[in-house]
This record gives C-alpha cells, structure tokens and sequence, in this order.
C-alpha cells in the first residue's frame, strides 16, 4: 500500500500536467483505491468557463477506467509556481464514508 508521503508527491507531480492557461492555478489530485493503486488527475481549463475538469474529478476518472470504484484517500495539491503550494490529505472512513482531513496547509 501507498504512503501518504507518495500519495501527496502524486498530487504534486500531477500538477505539471494541468492546463490552467486562465487562471494559472495548476491543481494536481491522487487516489489511493482499496487495492493500494495510485490515480492522478489534474484540473483542465475550458474558454468556456465553467466547462472544464477539476483534478479531482479527472483522478476518479482515471480510477474508474483502470477498473477501480473504492477510494481510501485523496491527496490535492494546488498553486500558481509563484505563491507556495496548498496541499491536503483526505481519509475516507468506512462504513460510512465520511471524509477525515488529515493534512491541510500552505507551504
């Protein structure tokens, strides 16, 4: 199983893949599913705003075309290059699938 430590480098590597040419904001997204699987995603901008994808939503993405449907944690990193880095750490508890944030800060 993953480390927290290499679910928040996945975010942040994700970060370099976004295309944010309007509001500069990279934002990078990792899951971790239930089968110790890392899948990233990072947000996509549209000139029609609001049609573009956030990381997160691009991160589930990739978990369900590799065939996975249960996320344990997500990790989303965010930033412009110039201001710092925001970063979170989401657990996600069973049975009843409530979100614990574990993580969240400005670095």
């Amino acid at each position: 199983m993953a480390t927290d430590s290499e679910l928040v480098n996945a975010a942040i590597a994700a970060m370099d893949r976004a295309y944010a040419p309007y509001s500069k904001f990279h934002v990078g997204a990792a899951i971790l599913d239930e089968n110790g699987q890392i899948h990233s995603g990072a947000n996509v901008e549209n000139a029609a705003y609001p049609i573009g994808h956030c990381a997160e939503a691009s991160a589930i993405a990739a978990m369900i075309m590799a065939g996975q449907r249960r996320i344990v944690k997500i990790a989303v990193a965010g930033g412009n290059g110039q201001d710092g880095m925001l970063l979170s750490l989401i657990h996600i508890s069973e049975p009843t699938r409530q979100a614990e944030i574990s993580y969240a800060g400005f670095c």
